[in-house]
């Protein structure tokens, strides 16, 4: 514990350049791909092109799928904090929960829905939190979330009886994504010892990297040396935190998975709770594939092609457009408040 939560030296602060308009555009087509995407899809799929009536929406559904929602946002505040709070213990917790929003928001407007995590990451560093520590933690924590995913998958396989007559179209997507998730950032953790070694190789003084950018080099191979040290300690002396940590990861997981179940069955849809939230963690790995900003667009398509069997033509587009406003629309919006306060911290000291 003393190891892992010794000061380091001061961080220094990196440039930043925010381009005035970029957050806004990218922002602006997130929110504009999605119903243009349902547009067409309203056209394009077989049968009569008309919406369910809403008088033909269970409101029910609705109301847990809400209250499911911010439970959920609430598990996973708590999840992260539980999990940084030795390193991030300087940091109020009303401005670490800014940080996790803000990390939220940057990922629904990143192309790929890819940027949140490192941006989450960055401004911890802002923060006082190094760089290479954090990136120790969270990669346990991708770990834990495939864990979890991976034995959610096993439990609904096992208590299914449909399972296997209704997985062909999202299980494959949905294990390779885990293992995906899982593979990287296990690696790196298991060859924390190595990683000094090739970083001495490549930023090494006799290297042609190292003799082009000395103090560069210098710093990347201390953060490499840093996470290797990090890495160890929290295996070897914290092994109860990423045990809580992976609970809170399942509890999260199951209940946000809920929610999608919940609004499929708000439109009339019938299904076991398995193919739905297979379909839904299929989808959460396919949008990293999907090149627009949050995959906007191309997640609507990809769920309409998981789940266009079990539902009508207007029972399918209503699904799509509240799966998104619930899993998407709320948060893009709820996280986009912390935007001003995530700016004046990066600009802070320039």
């Amino acid at each position: 514990m003393r190891d892992f939560l010794r000061e380091d030296p001061p961080q220094p602060s990196l440039p930043i350049n925010l381009p005035k308009y970029r957050f806004a555009v990218y922002g602006g087509l997130a929110v504009i791909l999605g119903p243009v995407t349902l547009w067409f899809l309203r056209r394009l799929l077989p049968g009569q092109p008309i919406l369910l009536p809403l008088q033909d929406i269970n409101p029910l559904p609705l109301l847990a799928a809400t209250i499911l929602l911010v439970i959920s946002w609430l598990i996973r505040i708590l999840r992260m904090w539980y999990l940084f709070r030795h390193l991030a213990r300087n940091i109020a917790y009303s401005d670490f929960i800014r940080t996790c929003l803000a990390g939220a928001f940057v990922s629904h407007i990143t192309p790929s829905a890819a940027g949140g995590y490192p941006f989450f990451l960055f401004l911890l560093h802002r923060q006082g939190v190094p760089a290479s520590k954090s990136l120790a933690v969270s990669l346990m924590d991708s770990v834990n979330t495939g864990l979890s995913l991976l034995l959610i998958l096993a439990a609904g396989a096992a208590l299914s009886p449909v399972f296997l007559s209704a997985a062909s179209s999202w299980l494959p997507a949905a294990a390779a994504g885990t293992l995906f998730l899982i593979g990287p950032a296990l690696a790196l953790l298991i060859f924390a010892n190595k990683l000094p070694a090739g970083a001495s190789k490549l930023f090494g003084k006799d290297s042609v990297l190292g003799r082009k950018t000395t103090p560069l080099t210098a710093k990347a191979a201390r953060e490499v040396e840093r996470f290797k040290s990090a890495a160890g300690t929290l295996w070897r002396d914290h092994r109860p935190v990423l045990a809580i940590n992976l609970l809170f990861n399942l509890t999260y997981w199951a209940i946000y998975l809920s929610t999608t179940h919940l609004l499929f069955r708000a439109v009339g849809g019938r299904a076991p709770w398995l193919v739905i939230a297979g379909s839904q963690i299929a989808v959460q790995f396919a949008q990293y594939l999907i090149p627009t900003p949050g995959a906007a667009g191309g997640a609507e398509v990809t769920m309409a092609l998981l789940v266009q069997n079990l539902l009508g033509h207007g029972q399918l587009v209503a699904f799509l457009a509240l799966w998104r406003i619930y899993t998407y629309y709320f948060s893009l919006f709820a996280t986009s408040l912390t935007l001003p306060w995530a700016i004046c911290l990066l600009r802070k000291d320039q």
